[in-house]
């Protein structure tokens, strides 16, 4: 999904930390947006382009990408690992990629803090532990609903226990996963709560709250998404009167998307694809409401960039979700449940526009405050100055 995010401007440089001398720090990813798409990726990106900042870090970026990817960044020294591609069984394609990154990481000096973004770092991992940070993000596999999708996950569930069990600090992205970690993780293990991040756009213009109101779905047209709820929501309004007091605009690709769009020939609902960014942050401008049914999840960047927008949401309880909902900036929505998510935008609709607006603005000025790159990026050298000393 293409993102609202600003650029970085270089250099700029940020005042080092007085506990410790430089620390080196190893990024280890099984790819970088945009040459490889997906929410770990983008993380990677704006993670070392932010941490960049700190002269008092020496950063090596360990990736599959041939041609160097942070070229635009000063003093990032990259180390291109070879992908495995077996064909077989994505695990199998994993555990090979790490292994490439192990040799890699022996070259590297014995005080470097590894720091591994989902299974890029797996095999060897014991030998690293006191400096090992494993991020695993999201953490689908533990929050999946039905028997056929838990069975799906169980081999991805069995290695990512193994590596909380190896690990002696985790990331967690915060809400509900920090939980589902502390079960699984080694006693002395340490849980770092370093949530996801985006940048702040340009103060949006005034949202005008008439009719119709308008919802905005950004994501993956997957079943886990909970589209499907959303869009028979838009079913019971249409047949309650409002169809034409509201409107649905949806922007993502996936197996679904051409499915859905022949069952959901309404008036009042696009399907935009996978849109171009400036498209995007349009449809972020004129948003209302953003709805977000999804049945698991890590910390939606989606979510984020539409607060980030001015825009009040509508989530469900799911991973790291409730750390971005208050009482001011949204409403609350019971999973697979369509006449709920109905009867929230009606809810939504009846409110006057003041009370919309102030919820938009609740919205923004709490993604500035805990959840933009300046913030997520100290948190991170501050973990790192921290595993480091140990």
């Amino acid at each position: 999904m293409i993102s609202c995010v600003a650029s970085v401007n270089w250099p700029v440089k940020q005042p080092p930390m007085t506990s410790t001398d430089r620390v080196r720090v190893a990024i280890c990813t099984d790819g970088v947006f945009p040459h490889a798409v997906g929410g770990a990726q983008r993380h990677t990106k704006l993670l070392v382009e932010h941490l960049a900042t700190y002269p008092d870090l020496d950063l090596t970026v360990l990736h599959p990408h041939r041609e160097r990817v942070f070229a635009h960044v000063p003093g990032i020294h990259e180390v291109h690992i070879e992908p495995v591609v077996g064909g077989i069984q994505y695990l199998f394609d994993c555990y090979g990629f790490s292994k490439n990154v192990r040799r890699a990481l022996a070259t590297l000096p014995r005080d470097t803090v590894v720091y591994g973004q989902c299974l890029a770092v797996w095999s060897g991992v014991s030998a690293l532990r006191d400096r090992f940070i494993f991020n695993p993000h999201g953490l689908e596999p533990y929050q999946a609903i039905t028997l056929e999708s838990r069975l799906k996950y169980t081999p991805m569930r069995e290695v990512h226990s193994w590596l909380f069990r190896q690990s002696r600090h985790i990331v967690s992205l915060g809400g509900r996963l920090t939980g589902i970690i502390r079960r699984h993780a080694h006693r002395a293990a340490k849980i770092h709560v370093l949530p996801n991040a985006i940048e702040l756009p340009p103060s949006p213009s005034a949202k005008r709250y008439g009719d119709p109101c308008r919802l905005l779905f950004v994501g993956r047209h997957v079943s886990n998404k909970g589209i499907v709820y959303l869009l028979e929501a838009m079913r019971l309004l249409a047949a309650e009167g409002y169809g034409e007091r509201v409107r649905l605009d949806l922007v993502g690709s996936g197996p679904l998307l051409d499915q859905l769009r022949s069952d959901y020939q309404m008036p009042n609902i696009t399907f935009h694809g996978a849109a171009p960014e400036h498209e995007l942050n349009a449809l972020q401008d004129a948003a209302d409401l953003f709805v977000f049914p999804t049945l698991f999840e890590g910390m939606p960047t989606v979510v984020m960039e539409a607060m980030a927008y001015g825009t009040p949401i509508a989530v469900t309880d799911t991973g790291a979700t409730l750390d971005l909902l208050t009482a001011e900036n949204g409403f609350l929505l019971r999973k697979q449940d369509p006449r709920h998510i109905a009867d929230t935008i009606k809810d939504f609709i009846a409110l006057p526009p003041d009370r919309k607006r102030a919820m938009g603005e609740a919205a923004r000025h709490h993604v500035q405050k805990h959840f933009t790159w300046g913030i997520i990026a100290s948190d991170h050298r501050r973990v790192f100055h921290e595993v480091a000393n140990r």
